[in-house]
């Protein structure tokens, strides 16, 4: 009969060591489900991020093509002219009031 209790203390001991290997287990369980969740939050932010950097890849394509410098020259040199067409409105407007002012003191004159 004194082997039967050593029987049964080795079969208390192993279940103790399972047991706390399975404890073991469920912990790392529990962590690399969380490391887990933090991974999949990860790639949702990476997401995103990729979807804001396509979106401001495409608005700064589109600027590009509309300020290009080969457009911004173009536009320079249209405001240059504009400019340049007001500066001789205003020039003959001036000299036509001179002229205008000149025929009459003239008339007064005589």
């Amino acid at each position: 009969m004194p082997e039967t209790p050593k029987i049964q203390n080795g079969w208390s001991e192993y279940a103790h060591t399972i047991l706390s290997k399975i404890e073991e287990l469920h912990k790392d369980n529990k962590q690399t489900q969380k490391d887990i969740a933090e991974i999949k939050l990860a790639i949702v932010k990476l997401e995103i991020n990729k979807e804001e950097v396509n979106s401001l890849r495409d608005w700064k394509r589109e600027v590009s093509d509309i300020w290009s410098p080969k457009n911004m020259d173009s536009a320079h040199r249209e405001i240059y002219i504009q400019k340049g067409k007001w500066s001789t409105v205003w020039g003959v407007i001036i000299a036509l009031q001179v002229i205008w002012g000149v025929i009459i003191a003239y008339l007064k004159l005589k």
